[in-house]
């Protein structure tokens, strides 16, 4: 069964704009700081009596020291995957290359959630990212189609010789990726944005409309993203519990929700075992975590990369 259209657009295409706007404040309130790595607001109270700003106190120890790990950790995340990239796409040519249709379908796949994970860093980084995954409805007919859901129609439909050329250009471009990812250093504020964003794109294009529409497995992108959300999303909780708790818990109780329904099937669970109702309930625990995301976004907006504490 293919994913169903949710109710929750209208509302999560609102959420995206407010969002959009506290990142915008974010980065101007930010911008002077980048020289030093760490950047705290000078102005975050005002005395009207004396015309005066006062100035936050500086970050503690522990808090430099989760800031670091928080910002680390999530480097390391899109590093791993980027490699992961690099060996599933090489493995997916040799499987094609050999005629072992079932090791070249596995090899896609693990691509293919590897890349799930460096897909909004990437998009802003690297300038081919954008024809890695394009669904091959959304390509030019007048030209061959490329990047995974190109391998993808290949492998499943019967025809992987024709898999060869997308999949050497997926193997090619795998060494530009790690080059333009490696230095991946970004703030906590950022950090939460990205995971926003990701998990967002989850609801609207996998739930919403379905992205593996020949191995009919959407069930491998939503564990993809749970999976680095469960890898990164600690570290960032650390940091939140010494400056808001309380936007901290929402987090924390929305990715255990998540977890709990994932419980329910793995990345190799296939649509048509995948009831309307879980489609639903995927939809809207991720929705409120995206939510809470947003919110520690906010709360998070005095840290910068914590560079300087290395």
């Amino acid at each position: 069964m293919s994913p169903v259209a949710l109710t929750s657009v209208v509302m999560r295409r609102r959420f995206r704009i407010v969002s959009a706007l506290l990142v915008a404040v974010v980065m101007i309130s930010t911008a002077w700081s980048i020289s030093t790595g760490y950047a705290r607001r000078s102005a975050a109270s005002y005395d009207a009596s004396s015309h005066h700003y006062t100035p936050s106190p500086p970050p503690t120890q522990a808090q430099q020291s989760a800031t670091l790990v928080a910002t680390q950790a999530y480097r390391r995340e899109v590093v791993r995957s980027t490699q992961a990239f690099a060996i599933a796409t090489t493995n997916l040519v040799l499987d094609i290359q050999r005629g072992d249709v079932t090791a070249a379908r596995e090899a896609e796949q693990s691509a293919q959630a590897a890349y799930d994970v460096f897909r909004v860093d990437g998009a802003s980084s690297v300038a081919t990212m954008a024809p890695l995954d394009t669904l091959v409805a959304n390509q030019n007919p007048a030209l061959p189609a490329t990047g995974l859901h190109a391998v993808e129609r290949d492998l499943w439909s019967g025809q992987p010789s024709l898999a060869m050329t997308a999949a050497t250009n997926l193997a090619d471009v795998s060494s530009q990726l790690q080059f333009g990812l490696l230095r991946t250093i970004i703030t906590p504020t950022q950090i939460c944005a990205r995971l926003d964003e990701e998990v967002g794109w989850t609801v609207e294009n996998v739930i919403g409309t379905s992205q593996e529409r020949y191995s009919h497995d959407d069930m491998l992108d939503v564990h993809a993203v749970i999976n680095n959300l469960d890898a990164t999303l600690p570290s960032v909780e650390q940091l939140g519990r010494l400056v808001n708790p309380s936007a901290t818990v929402r987090v924390e109780r929305a990715m255990l929700l998540v977890n709990d329904l994932a419980q329910q099937s793995t990345s190799a669970t296939s649509n048509s075992h995948v009831s309307v109702q879980q489609w639903r309930d995927y939809a809207r625990t991720l929705d409120s975590l995206e939510y809470a995301l947003g919110a520690m976004s906010g709360v998070l907006a005095d840290f910068g990369t914590g560079r300087n504490y290395a």
